[in-house]
């Protein structure tokens, strides 16, 4: 399991590793969102999971060596980055949530 708090302290995501990752919204105290992984990327192990600095984006890294990002007003999934040669173990948003940064495995 992992879990992440929003910059702000209002949201927390929490990726329960059985397909769902779970928005909290604690400043309504309620359950926001719950995303649903794909079904290919169900086992993945999450590595990295953080909010963007302005909280409109939730990134997640895993052991495929993807980063997907979701957009949390609109609930949608945008994207994947590939092309990372080894698994990922974190990730940050950076320079106005412009760039995420990965770390990597190195062994």
């Amino acid at each position: 399991m992992k879990l992440v708090w929003s910059n702000d302290g209002n949201l927390l995501a929490l990726d329960t590793r059985t397909g769902q990752i779970f928005l909290y919204d604690l400043s309504q105290n309620c359950l926001d969102q719950i995303f649903q992984r794909e079904k290919s990327n169900i086992n993945d192990i999450r590595n990295g999971l953080n909010f963007s600095q302005d909280h409109a984006y939730l990134a997640f890294s895993s052991d495929n060596a993807k980063v997907e990002i979701l957009h949390l007003e609109s609930n949608t999934f945008l994207g994947s980055l590939k092309g990372h040669p080894v698994q990922l173990v974190g990730l940050i948003f950076m320079k106005q949530d412009q760039l995420i940064v990965t770390i990597r495995n190195v062994e």
